[in-house]
């Protein structure tokens, strides 16, 4: 039962310099300076504006069908190099390069993707009962051209785009990263996001830091995805700073009255985890012995900021670790994988992987481990085997990247904390680095992955965004395509890192959802109804929210509060609501979260 700042961007002569004016928010005042964007929201010449763009990317891009025995609604939609066009911010950027819509191919591959092919199955999407609001999700995600080409080094990069496209492939947002964040030359810092999420105080912000060329250390920035505030990027941490861009996230306020971010900290003799404030000052810091915590690529703060996942690439490891005062003493609860490895780690099959040697490691180079509620970790399996020192073991190098879920326990039996595969899916495809994935609220996945080898007739895309059934079919996918040219790999001459590559991608809603309804009116003057409800994003804490139920013809409502479950766990409510006449048929559930983003849904039958 339920109980009841962007900062103004000047350029002279072709150099970067930030308007410092534009900066004077302080630290306390950051949340408040992006509620008071509201009032820009009102413009309705943007609105309008924005309201054509989809409209247009709507007509250019309805999806059509690929029928088949198992989903004779399935569909597939093609996004070309004119869909990009579109957007005037991409069209501006190339027309300084004195490229337009009627360039050749050729020219325009460094610069935007040939072809991206959106492709769904809404049977499988909605899972289990669940409904067509499923299908009203969004896609974000981050991708970068790698020219090859173009220069040597870290400064070879020559595009990078943030996309939200919907279910049906329509781009409802998209922004070409170094003309915004840059001059708009061929090679200024090869901005390009890595980390890139769902902001959690706002969600009409997306959170990231982009990497300066392949340094991995650039600064963070909120993206306003839905162009509904005054200022479309807001700079995190000074704005200056350059992090770790690996990953980023929000420290949960207790009696602070400031911001701060969690981020991955590296350094030439320890690594860890730290706490920036937006002010740029560290707050707090965790660093280890490189032999326990060597290049950290995920960190995850849970249980309301007291427990990390640390996820340590060099060490093929991924460490729990209960957080003190300081890195002397926090707890290492358990090491999974890897030379210290202290869980009993089997796979799918069975098969005891001890640690201690490589041979015996079940994943290496892994990438965004995640804790996902239920004793399970989500994660990428690059199999880029290295060694603890970073070496890469080449005569012994995998050939298939993977995503797993890992359910890690401790045994009432030994006391030992216990590892097992409990899922795994082949991706196919060879990624040294990068890569994601992350649990859908249907009982579905969501990865994001690239190829580093050449184009074959089966695989002949160069990034991936797939949602994957549980059944291991994949249920929606986006795969974006560009120029193999330059590709090498397979002991082809070429360059396995040219191309499209993508670092992570997420689902989120616009509300928070609601599904399996069942209603009972047998009783006299009382309809008892159950539902499960979703917030629009995952987070890692609990957040608040409200229901109501109301009868009908408006004359009897049950209304209470509730919290939303991290790791976009179920919420199951049951409500009963009394009353003469009151029966299911024609109840109002409406749901809303605590940023007062509401859904509802009638009753029938």
């Amino acid at each position: 039962l339920v109980a009841g700042a962007f900062a103004a961007v000047s350029y002279s002569n072709g150099a970067r310099e930030w308007d410092k004016s534009a900066l004077s928010e302080s630290p306390a005042s950051l949340a408040a300076s992006l509620a008071e964007d509201d009032d820009g929201a009102g413009d309705a010449k943007k609105k309008e504006e924005k309201k054509k763009k989809i409209e247009k990317a709507n007509g250019s891009s309805k999806p059509t069908s690929t029928g088949s025995d198992d989903d004779d609604t399935a569909y597939e939609v093609t996004l070309t190099q004119a869909d990009f066009f579109d957007f005037p911010r991409v069209e501006e950027w190339l027309h300084l390069k004195g490229l337009n819509k009627h360039s050749p191919t050729a020219e325009l591959d460094p610069y935007i993707p040939t072809k991206i092919v959106v492709r769904g199955k809404p049977n499988l999407i909605k899972g289990s009962n669940y409904s067509d609001d499923v299908m009203a999700g969004l896609t974000t995600f981050a991708i970068a051209y790698d020219n090859s080409t173009a220069s040597e080094g870290n400064d070879r990069l020559s595009s990078s785009f943030t996309m939200v496209i919907d279910m049906y492939g329509n781009i409802v947002s998209l922004a070409p990263t170094m003309h915004d964040l840059q001059d708009g030359g061929l090679h200024a810092n090869d901005y390009h996001f890595i980390a890139f999420k769902p902001y959690e105080l706002d969600p009409s912000y997306m959170m990231g830091v982009v990497d300066s060329g392949t340094t991995e250390y650039g600064p963070a920035y909120l993206w306003n995805w839905k162009e509904d505030k005054a200022k479309k990027y807001v700079p995190l941490m000074d704005g200056n700073m350059y992090i770790n861009c690996h990953d980023i996230q929000v420290r949960m306020r207790k009696n602070e009255t400031s911001d701060a971010f969690w981020v991955p900290k590296t350094s030439p003799s320890r690594d860890g985890i730290e706490l920036v404030g937006q002010d740029g000052t560290t707050v707090m810091s965790y660093l280890w012995n490189l032999d326990y915590v060597s290049d950290p690529n995920h960190v995850q703060l849970i249980e309301e900021d007291t427990v990390a996942i640390v996820s340590s690439r060099i060490t093929n490891s991924v460490l729990r670790i209960r957080l003190g005062t300081s890195a002397r003493d926090s707890v290492i609860e358990w090491i999974m994988n890897g030379h210290n490895s202290t869980v009993e780690l089997y796979d799918e099959f069975g098969t005891l992987y001890k640690g201690g040697n490589s041979p015996d490691w079940l994943f290496e180079s892994q990438h965004n481990a995640e804790y996902m509620g239920d004793d399970l970790i989500y994660l990428v399996d690059d199999t880029e085997r290295d060694t603890a020192l970073g070496k890469g073991i080449t005569s012994s190098k995998l050939n298939a990247s993977s995503v797993m879920i890992i359910r890690v326990k401790n045994s009432t039996e030994s006391g030992d904390y216990v590892g097992r595969v409990v899922w795994r899916y082949d991706l196919g495809v060879e990624m040294g680095i990068y890569g994601d994935f992350d649990k859908l609220f249907t009982g579905n996945a969501l990865a994001a992955y690239w190829n580093q080898h050449p184009a074959t007739a089966y695989i002949d895309a160069q990034a991936f965004v797939e949602e994957i059934t549980m059944d291991k079919e994949v249920a929606w996918s986006a795969h974006i395509y560009g120029n193999n040219t330059m590709k090498g790999g397979q002991g082809m001459e070429g360059d396995v890192m040219a191309g499209w590559r993508i670092y992570s991608a997420e689902r989120f809603y616009e509300r928070p959802t609601i599904s399996h309804i069942t209603c009972d009116d047998s009783a006299a003057k009382n309809a008892w109804v159950t539902f499960k409800v979703h917030n629009n994003f995952r987070e890692n804490n609990l957040k608040p929210g409200s229901y109501s139920v109301t009868s009908s013809n408006g004359d009897h409502t049950t209304s209470g509060t509730f919290n939303f479950h991290p790791y976009w766990s179920d919420n199951d409510l049951e409500v009963s609501v009394k009353g003469a006449n009151v029966e299911c048929d024609g109840l109002v559930i409406e749901v809303t979260n605590h940023f007062d983003q509401s859904t509802s849904k009638t009753v029938k039958g």
